[in-house]
C-alpha cells in the first residue's frame, strides 16, 4: 500500500529532476524534503537514504507506467506503444536514472518481469495450467530479456527513435511461436 508521504517524496524528486535539472548525484535529502514540504524525520521513516528513494522511485514509476500501458490497450502491440509513449512523457525522469548501473538493472528487471508475466498469462489462457510447452516457456524468457534490452538501449541512446518505431521493432522481434499469444 502506497503512503501519501512516499508519493509526496516521489513527486518532489520528479519535480527536482524536471525543474531544477539536477542530476541524481547532486540531489540531496534536503532538496527532497524541502520540495515535498516534509520533515527529514518523515523522510527517514520511509527511506534509509536518497538512494533508497531513488530505487523506490524507479520501480514505482516504471511499474505504474507498465500497468497503465497494459490497462489502456487492447493487445500487446498497443501495450508496447503505450509504454514507449509513457516513457517519453517521463523522459527527464528516466534519463536521470538510466546512467546509474543499479537503476538500469532495476529497470531491466522490471521490464523483463512484466513482459514475462504478460506472455505467461497469455500462455496459460491458451494452453492451461501445467500444459504450457517447454519451448514456449523458453521463448517467453528469451523474448522478455530481449524486450527489456531494447528499452534499456533506447533509453541509453537518449530515446531518439520515435515510440512508434520502437513499438514496431519490439513487436517484430517477438518469436513466431509467441505471436499466437498476442
Amino acid at each position: 500500500m502506497k503512503s501519501i508521504a512516499k508519493d509526496l517524496m516521489l513527486e518532489a524528486l520528479k519535480t527536482i529532476i524536471k525543474t531544477k535539472k539536477k542530476t541524481l548525484g547532486k540531489i540531496t535529502v534536503n532538496d527532497i524534503v524541502e520540495e515535498a514540504d516534509i520533515s527529514k524525520q518523515t523522510f527517514y521513516n520511509y527511506f534509509h537514504d536518497k538512494y533508497d528513494l531513488f530505487s523506490y522511485s524507479v520501480i514505482t514509476v516504471l511499474h505504474d507506467n507498465l500497468m497503465t500501458s497494459e490497462k489502456n490497450a487492447c493487445n500487446f502491440q498497443e501495450t508496447i506503444l503505450n509504454y514507449y509513449r509513457t516513457v517519453i512523457d517521463e523522459k527527464n525522469f528516466y534519463r536521470s536514472f538510466i546512467r546509474d548501473v543499479s537503476a538500469r538493472e532495476q529497470i531491466f528487471s522490471c521490464i523483463m518481469e512484466f513482459s514475462s508475466s504478460y506472455f505467461h498469462r497469455k500462455a496459460l489462457e491458451k494452453y492451461g495450467e501445467g500444459c504450457v510447452p517447454e519451448d514456449v516457456m523458453l521463448a517467453i524468457r528469451y523474448c522478455s530479456v530481449g524486450n527489456a534490452k531494447l528499452v534499456i538501449d533506447w533509453m541509453m541512446e537518449q530515446m531518439e527513435r520515435a515510440p512508434e518505431t520502437m513499438a514496431d521493432i519490439t513487436f517484430r522481434c517477438i518469436p513466431p511461436m509467441l505471436l499466437p499469444l498476442v
